[in-house]
């Protein structure tokens, strides 16, 4: 095992508190999780850890904020019992997804809904019975040329890309940040169901989530354009369709700084793009005073190297190893199994920081 398989990096406002007074779960008002599909497997120990031991210790409400596959996880995050559903997300999410060798939208809609099934009934409604976490729930709507819920999805997806290369907020033209929540409202986001220009100019609404829309709503945060069916209807929406959180939000770049106290940031990389369309555009990478506040915790190289395949899983393991079903789950398993050095490491951290640990996040 690596010396120091976890790195922490924090804004200039996180590394001043933490000098000063540690790092405590009462520090704590706001958790993002990243879109990224499988990668968000290898924080699943440190999501136990997280939510099953150190943020217990305290009540203070907690704004949990999810796209894509870290909707599941904050959906998981808030019920009663987080750790189960925390567990068994990950494990529907890895022996749940068999598929044949030339596997259709259809056959991927099925298992993505057989795996939500089986998910939501671990919350119970839970999630609706307490208000220790604010559960924000993120989609996107498509409008103009991605209006129509059943053509015309590729060459509106085109114009999409071009219109982002311009700038990000051209996005705008095409989708619509939909975000559903429980609980507390975050005061950045619209106040009402009705479209807003939000922080970053993107058009925003801000709905409410409920036990009627909350499976679909997971399913269209996870819904991959191009790969898996949008949803047509949500209820207490608009009409669809609605796709994946991540398209506007891929690392959820928004101006934390304004709700106090510390953002904690358990994600896979060292660093924060804002939407899934700039993955490629490392000028896009979030940068200045929004990041001033959030506490990083990702995996470190040398870590990384270590797992199995040395990378992080991801949605290549489907092709990489085809029919090899208990291969690909062996190898995701594998790196779960070791991902437990990330939660020991952190809880080492937070009982004695130590400072020469602590990256700069800018």
């Amino acid at each position: 095992m690596t010396k120091h398989p976890l790195r922490i990096l924090a804004g200039k406002k996180a590394r001043a508190h933490i000098a000063q007074h540690g790092l405590q779960a009462s520090d704590i008002r706001a958790i993002p999780a990243a879109a990224g599909g499988p990668k968000g497997l290898l924080l699943n120990p440190l999501d136990q850890y997280l939510f099953g031991d150190w943020l217990p210790q305290t009540t203070h409400p907690i704004h949990l904020v999810g796209a894509s596959v870290g909707a599941w996880r904050m959906a998981c995050a808030a019920s009663s019992k987080p750790v189960v559903a925390l567990r068994e997300m990950a494990r529907l999410y890895s022996e749940e997804q068999r598929y044949a060798r030339k596997a259709t939208r259809a056959d991927i809609d099925a298992v993505c809904q057989r795996i939500l099934q089986q998910l939501t009934t671990q919350f119970d409604g839970s999630i609706f019975e307490q208000n220790r976490y604010a559960l924000h729930l993120l989609t996107v709507r498509g409008i103009g040329a991605l209006s129509h819920p059943e053509r015309g999805h590729a060459l509106g997806f085109g114009k999409a890309v071009v219109a982002n290369l311009l700038a990000r907020r051209h996005l705008g033209r095409s989708l619509e940040r939909v975000v559903f929540h429980h609980g507390q409202p975050l005061h950045f986001l619209p106040p009402s169901e009705a479209v807003f220009q939000s922080f970053d100019l993107l058009p925003t609404r801000n709905l409410s989530l409920t036990p009627a829309n909350l499976q679909p709503v997971l399913a269209a945060s996870g819904a991959i354009p191009l790969l898996i069916s949008p949803q047509p209807t949500i209820h207490g929406a608009p009409a669809g369709p609605y796709w994946d959180g991540g398209v506007s939000d891929y690392h959820i770049h928004w101006p934390w700084p304004c709700l106090g106290g510390l953002t904690l940031y358990p994600h896979f990389a060292p660093y924060i793009v804002p939407g899934w369309l700039d993955k490629m555009l490392k000028h896009r990478r979030a940068r200045g005073d929004w990041l001033d506040n959030t506490v990083l915790l990702c995996p470190s190289d040398a870590f990384i190297r270590s797992l199995p395949n040395g990378k992080i899983p991801d949605r290549k393991d489907f092709t990489h190893y085809g029919l090899d079903w208990r291969g690909r789950e062996a190898a995701w398993n594998g790196a779960m199994g070791q991902a437990q050095a990330l939660a020991d490491a952190f809880a080492a951290f937070a009982v004695k920081p130590d400072m020469q640990r602590v990256e700069a996040l800018n």
